[in-house]
């Protein structure tokens, strides 16, 4: 994954394994072993900086990973917590803190991700073509966009975004759907009642799905 990034010239970030090899500052007869030199580091050298509105205890250092080449090294513990993450980038003049930050962006990704798959069906195609399969996914992100878009609307949310309130607390996407069907349905039964041939038929309807509810 790394080295078809460099190939292409794309910035990776991602986290190191604890059980590879370290070498300083490319001292190639420096190996060390990282579980051990990331704890090393951020308890001789990390610093308590802000990202993301959180604390989080950082320390970098720049050198030769195996398998990656010469990367930069961010080490990263919150406060009151033993465990920590080595975050290896190619970037190697991005700070510590601007490492983090575009690290910590891609839980929202996956969060995107697992959430198209479990309930707008971006899993479940069947297509081999590879156009078909990339408009397959263009109407699933379309879909996200969509709902988003119906969250976003909500009076609490609009709030907090004039109020530059942090993070935003949307509704979930089945709530959303949810929300879509009723618009959805809602609006068709304003089309029915339009028709004067068809308004008893529209309540009719209404009374039906009310007393289902």
């Amino acid at each position: 994954m790394t080295s078809a990034c460099e190939a292409k010239g794309f910035p990776f970030i991602g986290v190191a394994k604890k059980n590879r090899n370290f070498y300083p500052q490319n001292r190639l007869r420096d190996k060390r072993k990282l579980s051990r030199y990331g704890a090393n580091v951020l308890n001789r050298a990390g610093r308590s900086l802000i990202v993301g509105g959180k604390k989080h205890r950082l320390a970098e250092r720049v050198g030769q990973l195996s398998r990656a080449g010469r990367v930069k090294l961010v080490f990263s513990r919150r406060p009151g917590e033993s465990s920590w993450v080595a975050i290896a980038t190619n970037q190697c003049r991005w700070g510590m803190k601007t490492v983090l930050a575009h690290y910590l962006i891609r839980w929202g990704i996956e969060v995107l991700f697992k959430m198209s798959k479990q309930y707008l069906g971006l899993g479940d195609y069947q297509l081999l073509r590879y156009r078909a399969v990339e408009r397959y996914l263009h109407l699933v992100l379309i879909a996200h966009l969509l709902l988003t878009h119906l969250a976003l609307r909500e009076p609490d949310v609009q709030a907090a975004i004039k109020n530059h309130s942090a993070p935003l607390r949307l509704a979930s996407v089945p709530q959303l759907q949810q929300t879509l069907r009723t618009m959805l349905l809602q609006d068709a039964f304003q089309r029915l009642e339009k028709r004067p041939g068809q308004r008893r038929f529209a309540r009719k309807i209404k009374e039906i799905i009310s007393m289902d509810v």
